[in-house]
């Protein structure tokens, strides 16, 4: 067991994930955070890209997904505006 003195985390998602699971690891998540903004980039969706940036941003100064609430706000948000991106695409065609 580690001292209590060297149990303190990264405030980091992406340094935490590199030093967790490794070089390869961290370069599938980083795939996998931008895939949705670049795939969508082009349909100009304002909501999806701010709770992106928010996210991102959050993921930089702190490790968002290693708690409850952060994945929580990650996912729910995540699938909210994915799932409300394809209903906008649904209602321009009509």
């Amino acid at each position: 067991m580690l001292d209590a003195k060297f149990r303190l985390r990264s405030h980091n998602q992406f340094l935490a994930v590199a030093v967790a699971l490794g070089i390869p690891a961290l370069l599938l998540f980083i795939v996998m955070l931008f895939y949705p903004v670049f795939q969508f980039q082009y349909s100009g969706s304002f909501l999806y890209l701010t709770f992106w940036i928010t996210a991102f941003l959050s993921m930089l100064t702190e490790d968002t997904l290693e708690t409850q609430a952060g994945v929580s706000f990650f996912i729910f948000f995540n699938c909210l505006f994915l799932f409300l991106k394809d209903k906008e695409l649904d209602n321009n065609f009509i």
